[in-house]
């Protein structure tokens, strides 16, 4: 598998959820070949998820379309009584595509797509249904001026939590990396880098998708979803760390100190030493508010009888 052609068919198998476990890493290993690979792919699936959008308030006959389709390629030579489902999925791929980037172009015109970055700061944003979503330092969202048809879509860079107003009519979907996160009303965390994309329930239930993956999360569920790999990783998280950056808390609930310590680097930009094994895993069960890091290290420091040593802007508990 070498030419283009090749990838685009491979793209149009994944987004099908037809591609083999083989054919997923082949696709994820071209993908970090370039940026413009991975563009490609975002593209691609970009338009497949609005097609299916657009298709699922339409009435286009597929059948038809398909056999319209084979008349235009090959005017002078009868249809095989037998056609693959690939080749099929591959020229209804090609129908939808005409389709999706007309209604694309309608939809921007009709309803501007936003971009807000948070750049070194955390920001904090009402969006026209009047959920509300927290960006972490360097992320960013795209969302239009107003929802409009079936669903509420935006899209994520970067980490972000979501306080998601409730509409059943209009589920609430947040394309993330190659995840698709659908939800009604709830809340959660998302945080898309990449390779990984890491989505934490704390409200309600959230449906996360990519390709023919698929998995339902409640309240406490963690799924980590990586690229090279074809399945999820899913476990339980304990305490909201995740949360610091949206709540201004550190909730720690029988918490190893080295998770603390992590959640402490990305808030405070100060990098935290701890080499001794057995003071990494020493566990902590309380609420620390947003104070001075110097505070939050000394109240560590008295409750586990250990010492913090600063040296220039890193610390080191031991």
């Amino acid at each position: 598998m070498n030419t283009a052609n090749d990838f685009e068919a491979l793209i149009i198998r994944w987004l099908a959820g037809e591609a083999s476990a083989a054919e997923l890493q082949a696709l994820d290993e071209w993908r970090r070949l370039s940026p413009g690979n991975e563009k490609q792919c975002r593209d691609r699936q970009t338009i497949w998820n609005e097609s299916r959008r657009l298709a699922a308030g339409s009435e286009v006959n597929v059948d038809a379309a398909w056999h319209r389709f084979q008349q235009r390629i090959q005017p002078a030579t009868p249809a095989p009584k037998s056609i693959s489902f690939f080749r099929r999925m591959a020229a209804i791929f090609v129908l939808a595509m005409g389709l999706a980037v007309a209604g694309w172009l309608v939809y921007r015109q009709s309803a501007p797509t936003l971009q807000v970055a948070s750049a070194d700061s955390v920001l904090t944003r009402s969006l026209p249904d009047g959920s509300a979503i927290t960006l972490n330092k360097a992320a960013r969202i795209g969302y239009p001026r107003q929802f409009r048809g079936a669903t509420r879509r935006v899209t994520l860079e970067g980490e972000a939590f979501f306080d998601v107003k409730r509409d059943s009519s209009h589920p609430f979907v947040v394309e993330a990396g190659r995840l698709t996160i659908t939800v009604l009303g709830t809340s959660f965390n998302v945080n898309e880098q990449q390779g990984l994309t890491e989505v934490i329930v704390a409200t309600g239930r959230v449906r996360v998708q990519r390709g023919g993956l698929s998995a339902e999360l409640l309240p406490g569920d963690k799924l980590r979803a990586y690229d090279s790999l074809d399945h999820f990783l899913q476990t339980k998280e304990t305490d909201q760390l995740y949360r610091y950056y949206s709540n201004k808390q550190f909730v720690c609930d029988n918490t190893p100190l080295w998770k603390l310590a992590e959640a402490l680097e990305k808030a405070y930009g100060r990098r935290i030493r701890i080499y001794n094994p057995t003071i990494r895993e020493l566990r902590i069960s309380t609420t620390f508010n947003e104070e001075p890091l110097e505070n939050i290290l000394a109240v560590v420091a008295q409750t586990f009888d250990i010492r913090v040593i600063k040296t220039n802007d890193d610390y080191v508990l031991e």
